[in-house]
């Protein structure tokens, strides 16, 4: 059983430009997924020739095991998106690997698969436990959060985004608009920079265009310096 599953992952690979190449996760050093219950990275490197969007599906030893984001833009010459856990969060555990995919309906044609890597179930590394000693990871996100009144309503209007933080948190962080549907948001939107965290809250105004409308959208508090995550909101939707 496991070798046809394995010969049919042979096949839809032999099929495919296999340009795509995944670069993050790949099980070495630090590069595994630390937290089960944290959005995690993936990024990838492509040509032009390759397709222009896929999925992103997680695997272990050539089972399926969950589609984590859905028509991701993949870049001109690759790129990187975050993924976040299913409910209940990450597996955890050795032989993990991610699938960059045709599509959610069409899991078996794969562009490229990464190395095999270990999902740990609390996110402590090397790199991470030097990050938690400077901050404290206290913040919290409480607007938007998908409860009643707290979505965002008027695409074209400025909205709010509040927090909660202790005197440990980082001063200021950027805020980052994202959403796992790429057909809805190709890529992460940055709606505010140096962002003073003593305020607990701003308001964030619309891109040119307005913000996109739809659902499963989420606010990330990140660092001004590197990108990484200090909070995220609860799923919450844009509506016109």
């Amino acid at each position: 059983m496991q070798l046809a599953l394995y010969s049919a992952l042979f096949l839809s690979l032999a099929s495919s430009s296999l340009a795509y190449l995944v670069n993050f996760p790949n099980g070495n050093n630090n590069e595994n997924w630390h937290g089960k219950y944290k959005s995690q990275r993936v990024s990838w490197s492509r040509v032009d020739t390759d397709a222009k969007d896929f999925a992103v599906v997680l695997t272990r030893n050539g089972l399926n095991i969950d589609t984590l984001a859905w028509n991701v833009n993949g870049g001109s010459d690759g790129g990187s998106t975050w993924v976040r856990p299913p409910h209940g969060g990450f597996p955890v555990g050795e032989h993990y690997r991610v699938n960059l995919v045709k599509s959610a309906n069409e899991p078996n044609t794969i562009y490229a698969q990464s190395n095999e890597f270990t999902i740990y179930a609390f996110a402590f590394s090397t790199t991470l436990l030097l990050s938690l000693v400077s901050s404290s990871l206290a913040y919290l996100v409480t607007a938007p959060n998908g409860d009643a009144n707290k979505n965002w309503n008027g695409a074209s209007s400025p909205q709010t985004v509040s927090w909660t933080r202790v005197d440990t948190d980082a001063a200021t962080f950027n805020i980052v608009l994202t959403n796992v549907d790429r057909a809805i948001l190709p890529s992460d939107q940055v709606l505010a920079k140096q962002v003073n965290g003593q305020k607990l809250q701003t308001k964030v105004f619309p891109p040119r265009g307005g913000f996109p409308t739809g659902s499963h959208f989420r606010i990330n508090l990140v660092s001004t310096q590197d990108g990484s995550i200090y909070a995220q909101s609860n799923e919450f939707t844009i509506s016109h």
